[in-house]
């Protein structure tokens, strides 16, 4: 009788949780739909299942679908993001900013010669350089698709102007092997083949043709965008609706720091500051450009300056082994300071990756709080902190007295003439019988399909 009346509860427990479950219907191979419906509905929808395969239907990317919270029906209204998504009918997005990937050429060939140092053909040619970074730029461009991209290099002559300041600049680096001034010349020879534009200034370091750069583009941005007047009341506007009132869409940066960037399109779309934008202003104000440096060098976090100011966002993307992204946020947790400042804080610290000292008796805790206590360098170097450490003579007043020439040497120029137009950012066709003939030259004729991308 026990058994019996366990069996009863069990049975009775089971079907009202069959009745009350989500049902699942298949509109083709590939397209999952969860509904949230009662039993009696779940009946009706599974008479007419011919019904339920019309579209548009959805197209599940990968296995991952958060619950939907509320309404019924076949589209029920999703209140939460539905991840891996894409839709099977087409929806009109608000203008969106342009990527943008600018790449020091120089730092990561550098990196990438040291990572792979043994790495040669059957012949005996060194090739770790040159492969690493055919690898890298490839997983980059995947990552970030860029619309406009450009590649900088050093120039031969480049630490000339700041060793006549300096002397010892850079001094404490390794000779440059002949291997590492072979492959980079096939580096650059491989981009050129890609149809990727190359800039290379005459006695310039590729950090300040990099931040010139960045300058141009925010200037073009500033020039194309118009701010919003006072009396302007933006209105609140629809770019993606089905009509079952779903909002469907789903961005992400799919990248190694963890980072996972999800948004939801809704009844508005909001500018960077918040405010919300009229879709017949989206034209005319502009969204302008997302810019990514791939850069190790730590001089370019003087570029983060400004994010948010402007309709330009610019980031920093390391190249280490997973590629980590920094932005002025970053520069501020870890560094203390604001990124317009942050070439204050390498005249006083130092840098020793390019032999600059800074200021005997200035380390990374006290330059934040002489930074923040003072608006200005030339505050800083004539407040009493400063005075205290000059007299005590010796090295502490010689360093003090360098400081004006460190810092002269650390801030990046920002007026070179290296743009005139987004055009000199467009890759061209590809050269794809050179490209063949290259990939041969070295035995990667197997690595040709990285590069389909530029090809097509």
């Amino acid at each position: 009788m026990i058994i019996g009346f366990i069996i009863c509860v069990i049975y009775i427990v089971l079907v009202n949780k069959i009745q009350s479950v989500n049902i699942v219907r298949t509109g083709s191979k590939s397209g999952i739909q969860t509904l949230n419906a009662s039993s009696n509905y779940r009946k009706n929808q599974i008479r007419n299942s011919s019904k339920i395969s019309q579209k548009p239907t959805c197209k599940l990317t990968r296995p991952s679908i958060r619950r939907i919270k509320s309404g019924i029906g076949p589209f029920a209204y999703v209140s939460t993001t539905l991840k891996g998504i894409n839709l099977g009918y087409k929806i009109s997005e608000p203008n969106s900013p342009e990527n943008v990937m600018i790449v020091d050429g120089t730092g990561l060939a550098y990196r990438c010669f040291f990572a792979l140092p043994d790495l040669k053909t059957a012949k005996g040619i060194d090739i770790g350089c040159l492969m690493g970074f055919m690898n890298s730029l490839a997983r980059l461009h995947r990552m970030f698709n860029p619309k406009y991209m450009g590649v900088v290099f050093d120039s031969p002559g480049a630490n000339d102007q700041k060793r006549d300041i300096w002397p010892e600049y850079k001094l404490n680096r390794q000779v440059v092997s002949t291997s590492f001034i072979n492959q980079l010349g096939w580096i650059r020879e491989f981009c050129a083949i890609l149809g990727l534009p190359v800039f290379i200034e005459r006695s310039t370091e590729a950090d300040d043709i990099i931040t010139s750069m960045i300058n141009f583009i925010r200037e073009v941005s500033s020039e194309n965008s118009r701010k919003l007047k006072d009396d302007e009341y933006p209105k609140e506007i629809s770019f993606a609706k089905n009509t079952t009132r779903g909002i469907f869409d789903k961005f992400s940066n799919n990248l190694k720091d963890g980072s996972d960037q999800t948004a939801v399109i809704s009844d508005f779309v909001a500018s960077s500051d918040g405010t919300r934008v009229d879709g017949d202003d989206m034209e005319s104000i502009g969204l302008g450009y997302d810019v990514t440096v791939v850069t190790a060098d730590k001089d370019l976090l003087q570029i983060l300056a400004q994010n948010g100011k402007s309709k330009v966002t610019v980031k920093i993307v390391q190249p280490h082994k997973s590629y980590r992204i920094v932005n002025q946020h970053t520069v501020k947790k870890e560094y203390g300071i604001d990124p317009e400042r942050f070439s204050e804080y390498l005249a006083l610290v130092g840098d020793s990756a390019d032999n600059i000292p800074g200021i005997m008796g200035i380390g990374p805790k006290t330059a934040p709080k002489l930074i923040e206590k003072y608006k200005t360098f030339d505050d800083i170097l004539t407040s009493e902190e400063i005075n205290n450490l000059t007299k005590k003579g010796g090295k502490y007043s010689e360093s003090v007295k360098m400081a004006h020439e460190f810092h002269s040497i650390v801030k990046l120029k920002k007026n070179l003439r290296v743009l005139t137009s987004m055009d000199q950012l467009v890759k061209s066709s590809p050269l794809s019988c050179q490209l063949a003939k290259f990939l041969k030259m070295f035995s990667l004729q197997k690595a040709s399909s990285k590069w389909s991308m530029f090809t097509k």
